[in-house]
């Protein structure tokens, strides 16, 4: 910014006048650019956004991101299949009509809560539920609409990045989650136990 003040000037009829692209070249900035080969040269790599964990960056775990208390279901699915499956799908289905209507007719909610999904720069705060069907939804908390589902096809591996911190591995994509109840220890357990369940269900 110092660079640009000393050499534009704002002549009497608002027009600017520079040193043009030769002078920019000269800047200490620059020392080290070949101008010449530039087109020819191997551009840098840069790779994919990778949120620090939290015991790399404290003040990303103490940032506040306004996310109000969420009152969680009520309803948590066994890690197998019991006899009163039916009592509790049916007790999900009138206790939370608004997240149910997302599900198929046959699947539990395992775990649920508020976190953020981070893509880049870019911040969401999502209702993450995870079933035992297995899915993977992410709703918006606050008009309740379905805004997508983490894919199980093709594998699915989750990995603790800190207290609040974890990602959820699938062909082509990571997903960068920040849960706001500090319990990404639980979501990784939740859905390691979803994926041993499904593993060992009887085929049909």
């Amino acid at each position: 910014k110092q660079w640009y003040q000393r050499r534009v000037a704002i002549t009497a009829g608002g027009s600017q006048q520079t040193g043009g692209i030769g002078e920019l070249k000269k800047h200490d900035l620059f020392t080290n650019v070949d101008w010449e080969g530039l087109s020819e040269s191997t551009p840098p790599k840069i790779g994919p956004y990778l949120p620090l964990s939290d015991s790399e960056n404290g003040s990303l775990t103490d940032e506040s991101v306004e996310i109000e208390e969420f009152d969680k279901l009520s309803i948590t699915a066994p890690k197998k299949l019991i006899d009163n499956r039916q009592s509790l799908l049916s007790q999900q289905a009138q206790s939370h009509p608004d997240i149910n209507k997302h599900l198929n007719g046959n699947e539990l909610i395992v775990k649920d809560g508020i976190i953020n999904k981070r893509r880049g720069l870019s911040r969401k705060k999502r209702h993450l539920i995870l079933t035992d069907y297995p899915s993977l939804y992410y709703i918006d908390p606050a008009s309740k609409i379905l805004k997508g589902e983490i894919p199980w096809e093709g594998g699915l591996e989750v990995r603790q990045k800190g207290k609040k911190h974890f990602q959820v591995h699938v062909p082509n994509r990571v997903y960068y989650l920040e849960s706001a109840s500090a319990d990404a220890i639980e979501w990784c357990k939740s859905i390691q136990d979803v994926k041993t369940m499904v593993q060992e269900r009887p085929k049909t």
